[in-house]
């Protein structure tokens, strides 16, 4: 009777309203949470801020509950993880929920006991057994993830069986257009035109017309510099565009320009050593290599590993004799960002003057457009 007296007065002093808000700046978020699992459990804190991504860890007291603050420049997505030991297909600590935060506000989350649940994939936290108040985005993303999940629902009994990836990313695509249209022009509309343009279905078009409908407050952050720098990047990556320059390291830490290459055709390849449909072109890259290099072709590789030690591997593994570029950063890589790269593999070709003159080559149409070029 005592233990549930004591959890009765904290959830009241949590959940009765924001206190202390004089002493809390504009940039700093704070989170007050009871989770009703084990006492003293720990969990592992994942968020955004501006280009860094920050990690942090949390234990429960005794009587599960935390509080944790820190700053924000602008709104972000907050993730609690565990250790995985429920999912192989997933490398990394298991999310077992992820919610907006604001700079400024004080969010308050309560978790009833049952909100984690194992599902088919792993734990899976129940929407009924939980609470999540003070966030604006957060409710406004629940909206939208139930416009999406309804529209779905909706189209696979039109069809009457399961959706394929172009039929699910069509119902993506209308669902996210009208909501970026019908809502007022707030950071949540500014996050989905972001994601959008990682999902290469978009019109570039489009996307200026959306983006240049808003304030300047939402413009100037790092999210809105983040946006109008995607669009740069596909602008200067069509067909036909010169593509700009880069410097990174090889594999011997020697930083290499690709303006170095000018005067030769030249295919930029982005790729990674755990990329199963990368490794399947190698073959065909090895082929158009040793046919044509010796008429002023060259192939530079770009990975998109953040091994170097897999990266290595690979390169060695494969046979792979051309100049190969990366900072490890993954899907973080310079180049990569800058030039809107999403997935892979991916590929520019490039003419003597560093003219784009075809992109997202396969298989063997590198070799047949090399021999309309080369062979003479």
């Amino acid at each position: 009777m005592i233990k549930a007296i004591r959890i009765s007065l904290l959830l009241t002093f949590i959940f009765s309203g924001i206190t202390n808000l004089s002493a809390q700046s504009k940039d700093q978020f704070v989170l007050k949470a009871v989770i009703d699992t084990v006492p003293n459990a720990t969990y592992f804190i994942r968020y955004a801020n501006a280009n860094k991504i920050m990690h942090d860890t949390i234990t429960l007291d005794k009587n599960s509950s935390f509080i944790y603050q820190a700053t924000i420049h602008e709104p972000t997505i907050f993730s609690l993880s565990v250790p995985n030991i429920y999912n192989d297909r997933i490398i990394g600590d298991f999310i077992v929920y992820s919610f907006w935060v604001e700079p400024g506000k004080t969010i308050l989350l309560k978790g009833n006991s049952g909100w984690l649940i194992k599902g088919l994939h792993g734990l899976a936290s129940r929407s009924d057994r939980y609470e999540l108040r003070n966030s604006v985005l957060d409710s406004l993303d629940k909206i939208y993830k139930k416009k999406w999940s309804e529209a779905l629902d909706s189209r696979k009994k039109q069809k009457g069986s399961e959706l394929n990836n172009d039929e699910s990313l069509a119902v993506y695509d209308s669902i996210t257009n009208t909501f970026i249209v019908s809502e007022p022009k707030n950071y949540y509309g500014l996050y989905l035109i972001n994601k959008k343009l990682t999902t290469k279905i978009f019109e570039i078009q489009q996307v200026k017309k959306w983006i240049s409908s808003y304030p300047e407050s939402l413009t100037s952050t790092y999210l809105g510099k983040e946006i109008y720098s995607k669009i740069s990047g596909n602008e200067m990556s069509q067909i036909g565009q010169v593509l700009p320059d880069f410097e990174q390291p090889d594999t011997a830490s020697n930083f290499i320009k690709l303006s170095s290459f000018r005067g030769k055709y030249v295919f930029v390849d982005f790729w990674a050593s755990w990329c199963g449909p990368c490794r399947a072109e190698n073959p065909y890259l090895i082929k158009a290599y040793e046919t044509f290099k010796s008429k002023g072709f060259e192939i530079v590789g770009v990975s998109l590993d953040k091994e170097k030690k897999s990266w290595l591997k690979a390169i060695h593994d494969d046979g792979l004799t051309w100049t190969q570029l990366s900072d490890l950063k993954g899907f973080n890589n310079e180049v990569a960002k800058r030039f809107l790269i999403t997935s892979i593999p991916e590929n520019y070709l490039l003419d003597p003057n560093g003219v784009i003159i075809a992109k997202g080559l396969r298989g063997e149409q590198l070799m047949a457009t090399l021999e309309k070029l080369l062979t003479k």
